[in-house]
């Protein structure tokens, strides 16, 4: 007999019980409890969390009461509950701690809603494996009722979306958002174990189960639809990468493509372009004169000192020279600054000299002249500073071929009502459907099972697949551009 929190669901006055599991999306349980009047207070309040148990003692589903609407019909009245899964808590907001947060400060100053995705602590890129991980562990550190299953361990489920910077987004919504890039990706929640476990797996991961087609006794309907419009021979992805050097734009241009062959001329060819982010690079020019220190010349004495440029002094001659900075450097800095990045030698120096010479006709012996300078051993010229490189975007590695692999396998989309009194979990999700008895193709059409409806009393269950309705190639092309 079925149970809900150890008691029987005739005990509880319970009827119409009804499960639906989606992929990625919450799992939901709805009944109803037919009461005398509407308004009286329910039996479950809100928020109360419940285990149902099929009559095997195999957990059925564990989660919170989110809904209780009354209703009132005549002399019919109830009310009806509806409870959601451990997916209910992806709701929250994706929070990381602030990086410089004090323990003292108040907990709502010490996480933050703002966070880029895809980067390790190190700097490094990150997989999406890691970035989920990362949001399914705070949901459960949130309070979310569930321990995590394999989560994308196949080295064929390890992919690297773009960094990517978020603020105030759900948990949810981020992890669709990583599986933009793995739209054949399936999770969903394990209720036999407590707390319910989370798996995550990509669809050449799972197992397929092979159902009777219509007329056999189980099958009620069946409606299939081979999608032809979803399929491509060849995939096509032109990247426009905007470069950038100080401030001056302009184009290059890449190309993807897959299978080896292709040529892009074909009907069914799936071509995109693709807006990328180039790096970014501006330096600058800076221009230095430099000359000569010719400290034993006259002349250079004459041109340091305008009162010796006269025709007055006559028989300039250099006695002893001196110098204050230690480097003994050859040149001096006459217009332009050094900066370290040129890599020269520079100090402040004192050039000292005993000169003698003639001042209208009176001789003048050994005078101590000295004349400031910046030394350095650089030379004229025009010096540009090391680039300063804002990375773009990385280019997807073989992005085309994975888009192929979507693309070129034909999609089977799709209903299958099996009706079974006992409401037997033949399928659920995290398996592939084929079906039996019908179109020889449908025996390994491998359909990706989205959707489980279940009608405990009437043992009918709806079975839901096809391509996820929310991911596609358009959605990636349109999140690699947009993000």
């Amino acid at each position: 007999m079925w149970t809900l929190n150890g008691i029987s669901l005739p005990e509880w006055g319970f009827t119409g019980l009804q499960g639906q599991r989606a992929n990625l999306s919450d799992d939901v349980v709805a009944w109803e409890h037919p009461v005398p009047r509407a308004s009286s207070d329910p039996v479950l309040p809100p928020g109360a969390e419940i285990r149902i148990h099929r009559p095997d003692g195999v957990q059925w589903f564990r989660g919170t009461i989110v809904r209780i609407a009354r209703e009132s019909a005549g002399l019919s009245q109830s009310h009806r509950y509806t409870a959601m899964g451990p997916w209910y808590w992806s709701k929250k907001l994706f929070q990381i701690p602030w990086p410089s947060a004090s323990t003292a400060s108040p907990s709502l100053l010490r996480l933050n809603t703002h966070a880029l995705l895809n980067v390790r602590a190190d700097g490094s890129h990150g997989t999406a494996r890691e970035t989920i991980l990362a949001i399914l562990q705070q949901m459960i550190a949130s309070g979310a009722p569930m321990q995590l299953g394999q989560i994308l361990p196949g080295a064929n489920e390890e992919f690297y979306p773009p960094i990517t910077e978020t603020r105030d987004r759900t948990c949810a919504e981020l992890v669709r958002d990583q599986l933009r890039w793995a739209p054949s990706a399936v999770g969903w929640f394990d209720y036999a174990t407590d707390p319910p476990t989370f798996h995550l797996r990509d669809a050449s991961n799972l197992v397929a189960v092979t159902l009777p087609w219509s007329g056999s006794p189980t099958s009620e309907t069946t409606l299939i639809d081979p999608r032809y419009d979803l399929q491509y021979s060849e995939v096509i992805l032109k990247y426009e990468i905007l470069q950038t050097l100080n401030n001056q734009s302009w184009s290059s241009w890449g190309v993807d493509y897959y299978p080896p062959e292709a040529t892009g001329d074909k009907l069914d060819t799936y071509i995109q372009t693709i807006d990328m982010r180039g790096p970014v690079r501006s330096q600058h020019a800076v221009q230095i004169v430099c000359e000569p220190i010719l400290a034993n010349d006259p002349n250079w004495w004459r041109d340091k000192i305008p009162a010796l440029d006269n025709d007055d002094i006559t028989g300039l001659t250099v006695g002893s020279v001196e110098r204050t900075g230690t480097l003994g450097l050859a040149n001096e800095l006459t217009r332009g600054s050094l900066a370290p990045w040129m890599g020269f030698l520079v100090e402040e120096d004192t050039i000292q000299a005993r000169l003698t010479y003639t001042d209208q006709g009176e001789s003048v012996s050994d005078v101590l002249f000295e004349v400031p300078v910046t030394a350095t051993n650089a030379t004229t010229g025009i010096y540009y500073s090391p680039a300063r490189v804002v990375v773009g975007d990385p280019i997807p590695a073989g992005l085309a071929h994975w888009l192929w692999n979507q693309l070129s396998v034909l999609q089977y989309e799709g209903q299958h009502v099996i009706t079974e009194r006992a409401s037997a979990a033949r399928i659920g999700l995290g398996n592939l459907l084929n079906l039996s008895g019908g179109h020889p193709d449908w025996l390994t059409m491998r359909a990706l099972v989205q959707g489980i409806q279940e009608d405990v009393e009437t043992g009918r269950t709806r079975v839901t697949f096809g391509p996820r309705s929310h991911i596609g190639p358009t959605d990636v092309i349109a999140y690699y551009q947009g993000r």
